[in-house]
């Protein structure tokens, strides 16, 4: 997918460097606000790689607002259903509300996605954990990512 959003922005066949510079000027003529940015092979599993949390939330929004966006949002796995979050949150009202794209490489974990909160909102979000033992952390990732769809009520 990188490679092809690379050809499209530059209309011409790409390696990875090249999409990689093309994806990196788009970003900063389209969402400066998500900067900064650094893209090696576009799959994420560079520890290399980097984008913040608020900018991951921003690519979202420019995706949820696009003609593509039903297209782009569906390729994401469906919490407690299918692909990397099939398993994840099962029993909770995320799971089958939330669209995600889960994240792991060397000391970090992800999650990221769209759903819908129990009031009926949409929410975007992104969950970025780097740290020597963010492996013990997918709990962590979960509970908060229940707390977001709950509305971030206090639990009674």
């Amino acid at each position: 997918m990188f490679l092809r959003v690379g050809t499209q922005l530059a209309r011409k066949p790409v390696e990875p460097l090249a999409a990689a510079t093309s994806a990196d000027t788009w970003m900063r003529e389209n969402l400066p606000q998500a900067m900064p940015l650094k893209l090696e092979g576009g799959a994420g599993m560079s520890a290399s790689e980097r984008i913040s949390a608020r900018g991951l939330v921003e690519l979202l929004d420019h995706a949820a607002r696009a003609r593509y966006a039903n297209v782009f949002f569906d390729s994401l796995s469906l919490v407690g259903v299918d692909g990397t979050a099939g398993s994840r949150m099962l029993g909770t009202p995320v799971a089958g509300n939330a669209r995600v794209k889960t994240g792991t490489v060397s000391d970090a974990r992800a999650l990221t996605g769209r759903m819908k909160s129990a009031s009926g909102s949409e929410i975007l979000f992104a969950i970025l954990i780097n740290h020597p033992r963010a492996g013990q952390a997918l709990g962590l990732i979960d509970r908060l990512t229940e707390r977001l769809q709950a509305g971030l009520t206090p639990r009674r």
